[in-house]
């Protein structure tokens, strides 16, 4: 295969440990790493850090914030002046009320938990792939890079620290589950929110009040009939229409007093060819045109700072002709008998970080079903993550051919 004989696939495959793969993912699933816990990721970095010293792979914590770490380490290659960069974030989101995620528990050959797909699990198989290399005593092709980043799920600061450090490499795999498919590319993200405004006053003297809920269900009518079949003609070859979502509408306190205010949640998924400047200029505009249709209407849009730190969060595209889509086609294809497909990714992922602003061509491989992911149903199939393992090495032994 590319460099290696069946006997040396077979070798992989042998080597590998797949009850200290599965028992590694359990153990990062129980380490709570969610916006709740006071040290965020600090116990779930120092975990990692210390298992790949254990496993005789050099490892460095890389701070962040205040209790915050990348995991960082490297295995050198026969070629040293090119990386390759295995990436993926260790943060989760919370148990939504079911604490009983925290427990992984197996079950059909799959292991249940938070976290297991998004994305500990496919960070599980990265980390094996880097101990077979050691185990085995097999070079990497190129210097092969371990990057496990905090804070995904919410600003991604940890993959602008790693940007921010200057990190190079020749091409990332980012281990967002695809469900052993090869995903390219991914709509950009937005999160906008409208705050709309009116008069408070008693339930019982409407009239002299502004009800603000009244006015925002106007601008979302407005938004819906008017915006949205704009935004859905926008089409991209390769990552399909634009499209948005009303997320959050909240506003006023109990029933018998007129709401003062009404706040509008929405997530906004751009595509190549928009700018951040025409995506606002689109809600503005229909702000501005009730404002002057209704002397009562007030609203404010403003950027929701909970979705980005200061990289702008943007779509991104890889060529599919690229060696890291050749390659995981090749190998996905060898290890599971079953070709990989070609797909875009339907959320956001760090990969447009590294893609645009770390200029490092990046690919979306990994097991795991995104669909159950930040469900009470989360999942990993067990063989996918042994399967990943193996293709993860081989990429690394291979890259480039």
């Amino acid at each position: 295969i590319g460099g290696l004989d069946m006997t040396s696939y077979m070798e992989l495959e042998k080597a590998l440990d797949k009850e200290k793969l599965v028992n590694l993912v359990m153990d990062m699933v129980s380490i709570e790493s969610h916006p709740r816990v006071p040290t965020h990721e600090e116990n779930i970095s120092l975990y990692i850090h210390n298992f790949l010293k254990k496993n005789d792979i050099d490892s460095t914590l890389q701070k962040v914030a205040e209790h915050r770490y990348n995991v960082l380490a490297t295995i050198e290659g026969e070629n040293r002046d090119k990386n390759l960069l295995f990436t993926g974030h260790i943060d989760t989101v919370e148990d939504y009320g079911y604490p009983q995620l925290f427990k992984p528990y197996i079950k059909d050959n799959k292991i249940f938990g938070r976290g297991t797909s998004d994305m500990k699990g496919p960070v599980g198989s990265m980390i094996m792939a880097a101990i077979l290399l050691k185990k085995l005593g097999i070079k990497p092709k190129y210097n092969l890079q371990l990057a496990f980043v905090v804070d995904e799920e919410f600003k991604s600061i940890g993959t602008e620290g790693l940007i921010k450090s200057g990190i190079k490499a020749d091409g990332a795999i980012l281990g967002e589950p695809t469900k052993m498919n090869v995903c390219i590319g991914h709509k950009g993200l937005e999160w906008l929110n409208i705050e709309v405004y009116g008069k408070g006053t008693h339930g019982g003297s409407t009239e002299e009040g502004i009800n603000a809920i009244v006015k925002a269900a106007k601008l979302i009518t407005r938004i819906d009939e008017e915006l949205l079949p704009k935004i859905k003609s926008k089409v991209d070859p390769i990552l399909g229409s634009a499209i948005m979502n009303f997320g959050v509408i909240s506003g006023g306190y109990q029933p018998s007093t007129v709401p003062d205010k009404c706040t509008i949640k929405i997530d906004r998924r751009w595509i190549s060819g928009e700018t951040i400047e025409g995506i606002y200029a689109e809600y503005q505009s229909i702000i501005d045109e009730l404002a002057q249709e209704d002397k009562n209407f007030k609203a404010k849009l403003f950027r929701n700072d909970q979705n980005m730190n200061e990289m702008e969060h943007g779509p991104v595209v890889l060529d599919k002709e690229h060696p890291l889509v050749k390659g995981l086609i090749k190998y996905g294809k060898e290890v599971t008998g079953k070709t990989p497909e070609i797909k875009t990714f339907t959320g956001w992922s760090d990969a447009a970080l590294l893609s645009n602003f770390g200029e490092i061509p990046t690919v979306i491989f990994a097991p795991g079903d995104i669909s159950t992911a930040h469900s009470n149903k989360e999942y990993v199939d067990i063989d996918q993550l042994a399967d990943a393992a193996i293709i993860y090495a081989l990429m690394g032994i291979n890259f480039g051919d």
